[in-house]
């Protein structure tokens, strides 16, 4: 069995932390972490319960055969000139975790330095203080030929499921997940301002509502899965909804989310309302 190639972190936060420790799991040997707190990547080392040598910066420790950049997408060009102050870059391949970012649009200096570049983002949820887990999640891989079959290999051994996507194509996809993911909470805050109820509190009373429509979801089509007012076609309803809103803004969300709710029926009547 050939041997697993050597590792390099960078940034410790959610995602960084989640990965070091799956790939140690995997048998991936760390061979360093970099975080610009050192504490906070010392606490990973106990989590970890190995000795990693940490640094806040890349030129002061040995560097793995894969360096995965896990840091906030708008600081990626800057550091992508930390690395290339690491001797012996030819051969190595870095990757970045960002959604949003083909590998080309933030390194290609490194490519050109004979670096394999290459984006791996999960479709998965990252939280501080959680680690989150990569078995049975898809993987966008982006970047050169070398690069995402590395890529692919690592995160098949991960349990994850692996695709490619185009680096037009980056944008687009991260925007939509960001929708069904970070923007289903943000409805759920919309939701609880607009019921006005705090006890229950409206996360504890809809809970089993929005688990069920999860299920839904994932066991039917969408047509399937849609329920309540606009499915049934019932426009009195949808004006009482419309009529008792307390502002603007939560009007047209309301009216927004009902386009495309109407789009998934045979209701014609829903669909020219809204």
């Amino acid at each position: 069995m050939p041997e697993l190639p050597s590792i390099t972190i960078i940034g410790t936060g959610a995602v960084g932390s989640s990965l070091a420790i799956a790939l140690h799991d995997a048998g991936y040997r760390l061979m360093s972490l970099i975080n610009k707190s050192t504490d906070k990547a010392q606490d990973l080392l106990e989590r970890l319960g190995a000795q990693i040598p940490i640094s806040h910066t890349i030129s002061d420790v040995q560097v793995g055969d894969v360096v995965f950049v896990c840091l906030p997408d708008d600081t990626l060009g800057n550091y992508s000139k930390e690395i290339q102050k690491v001797p012996n870059l030819a051969g190595k391949t870095v990757f970045h975790t960002s959604g949003v970012h083909a590998a080309v649009d933030v390194f290609s200096d490194l490519a050109e330095a004979g670096t394999e570049i290459g984006s791996t983002h999960p479709l998965q949820t990252f939280t501080k203080d959680t680690l989150a887990t990569f078995k049975d999640v898809w993987v966008s891989l982006n970047g050169s030929d070398k690069a995402i079959s590395l890529g692919r290999e690592l995160f098949t051994n991960l349990g994850s499921k692996t695709f490619e996507i185009g680096n037009q194509e980056k944008v687009r996809f991260h925007t939509a997940a960001v929708m069904v993911c970070n923007y289903y909470v943000a409805l759920v805050k919309a939701a609880e301002d607009l019921a006005g109820i705090s006890n229950p509190s409206l996360k504890e009373l809809m809970m089993p509502l929005m688990r069920q429509t999860l299920t839904n979801i994932s066991e039917k089509e969408l047509s399937n899965a849609l329920t309540g007012p606009v499915a049934r076609g019932d426009l009195g309803t949808i004006k009482k909804h419309l009529a008792a809103m307390p502002d603007e803004k939560s009007r047209d969300l309301y009216l927004i989310l009902g386009h495309y709710a109407a789009t998934l029926t045979n209701h014609d009547d829903v669909k020219s309302f809204f």
